[in-house]
């Protein structure tokens, strides 16, 4: 459980109505941090080759996206 996950989606939701490209990933099951530890956590090898994919598709591009990611959905 992530206990700053909700903060995320309003993070991610508040960027949108600003007009703010952004885009949001849950990543279910994993704990806040999970990104730095791609040895331990399944979901964070996965979810590091998604951001590192995605930064280099949008890097030199006339737009700027924001990505949030959220390592549990506590609304299920």
């Amino acid at each position: 459980m992530d206990p700053l996950a909700d903060h995320g989606r309003r993070y991610a939701e508040r960027l949108r109505e600003s007009g703010t490209p952004a885009r949001l990933r849950e990543h279910h099951g994993a704990t806040h941090g999970f990104l730095s530890t791609p040895g331990v956590v399944p979901q964070a090898r996965a979810a590091r080759a998604e951001i590192t994919g995605y930064l280099r598709d949008r890097l030199g591009t006339a737009g700027q996206v924001t990505t949030c990611v959220v390592s549990s959905d506590d609304r299920h």
